[in-house]
């Protein structure tokens, strides 16, 4: 079987620098497939990333290489890091990912490359620690490391006193639906069969009180559905939300329970 390596990033498809870089890859690997997770993330936005890495790569095979170029021309100067991690492999720089991507989990080893050329460029680094990898020589020019970059992080937070559930949304997706940083399962423990009112939008607030367990084509008003991510999405069938709403990264969602 041909090894797998991922690819996540905020390079979009408009420009030719995936394709370059695919091409770049198979060049020097040629037993490799390459699948892509999106390029699509917000430009720079290391949250978003590690977001959806960590809700999609265990839909690949174990012993995957995930290789996350989020912000890579940011941080040039970055060596980058090896992680392993619940059977999977993560290759990227240290500027927040990992910390993100792992959260309270210490059960995974990781390893910095060390590249003593100040001209080596970064995607070169990465080849070289691909290479490495796939020889078994990681020792070579790695050094361990334990201890990841760590940026603050914006969790779901619940006030009982005030029966109000808070998070944000963390992705819009191509048909416009917002897929927020609340938990389905932490949801529906809160909500426990009651009634609910959710609001959200920062310039224009919208509410909603249904939620189903799947999309339902026979509501024609704005819900809350439990999403592919195993995260709460807010949609609207034959619509597109956020275009409907002007909803978008990061605005506030707030839903606030019946006694």
């Amino acid at each position: 079987m041909d090894r797998i390596i991922t690819l996540i990033s905020d390079w979009k498809l408009r420009d030719a620098y995936i394709g370059m870089f695919k091409g770049t890859l198979i060049k020097h690997f040629p037993e490799i497939n390459i699948l892509d997770i999106t390029h699509s993330i917000d430009k720079q936005n290391i949250e978003q990333t590690a977001f959806i890495l960590r809700n999609s790569f265990r839909s690949f095979p174990n012993n995957s290489i995930h290789l996350i170029l989020t912000g890579l021309t940011t941080y040039p100067k970055l060596d980058p890091i090896i992680l392993f991690y619940e059977d999977h492999i993560f290759i990227g720089q240290d500027n927040g990912i990992f910390s993100m991507l792992v959260e309270q989990n210490t059960n995974y080893t990781a390893c910095q490359f060390q590249e003593l050329d100040p001209k080596t460029t970064t995607i070169d680094k990465i080849l070289q620690l691909i290479d490495l990898y796939f020889q078994n020589k990681i020792e070579r020019n790695c050094k361990p490391i334990s201890n990841f970059l760590r940026v603050p992080i914006q969790r779901p937070f619940f006030d009982a006193k005030t029966h109000k559930l808070s998070g944000k949304i963390m992705y819009i997706d191509s048909f416009c639906n917002a897929i927020t940083n609340i938990p389905t399962l932490q949801f529906l423990e809160i909500r426990n069969n009651n009634n609910f009112t959710v609001s959200f939008g920062n310039k224009k607030h919208v509410e909603s009180s249904a939620y189903y367990d799947d999309y339902n084509p026979k509501e024609y008003d704005i819900y809350l559905t439990a999403g592919r991510f195993g995260y709460i999405e807010i949609t609207i069938n034959h619509g597109e939300l956020a275009n409907m709403t002007s909803i978008w990264i990061d605005d506030a969602v707030e839903i606030t329970f019946n006694e």
